[in-house]
């Protein structure tokens, strides 16, 4: 089973499987992640995200008359910096600076967290080469065999 954020993702996380399998979109990267925990000041901890229970992730229990087996979380590794509400280490907050890679370790936890609590016995992060999206790197191995 292969879930990405959006449809093209999917599909081309499928292709790149070489092999035939389910393909999802969870048509955003909130619904792919699902909510991220906050403390009582709003503030999220990077360094050891925890979903929102609130705000679940997209998901759904393995069908047993059809069970996929593993579950491919595909994680895009092009997303812009964004800065969150953190707590300083001495206390206070900051708004913290994530970037493209930090992002997608993140988004990777809170899936996975959320996929494993949902049932899925088999999960996997599985992610294109820095600074790419999925479709970024099919086209990448398909010009590299001269075949776009």
């Amino acid at each position: 089973m292969i879930v990405a954020e959006g449809i093209e993702s999917s599909l081309s996380a499928a292709i790149l499987a070489g092999e035939p399998c389910r393909a999802a979109a969870a048509l955003s990267l909130g619904a792919l992640q699902g909510g991220w925990a906050s403390d009582r000041f709003g503030r999220v901890n990077p360094d050891a995200p925890a979903g929102d229970p609130e705000k679940p992730a997209f998901t759904w229990t393995e069908p047993a008359c059809a069970p996929w087996g593993e579950v491919r979380i595909c994680i895009d590794r092009d997303m812009s910096e964004i800065r969150v509400k953190a707590r300083k280490a001495t206390g206070g907050t900051w708004k913290r600076p994530l970037d493209a890679e930090t992002r997608a370790r993140i988004c990777a936890g809170l899936a996975e967290q959320a996929w494993r609590k949902a049932g899925a016995h088999a999960v996997r992060i599985w992610a294109p080469a820095p600074g790419r999206d999925f479709n970024d790197e099919l086209r990448a191995r398909l010009a590299a065999r001269g075949l776009c």
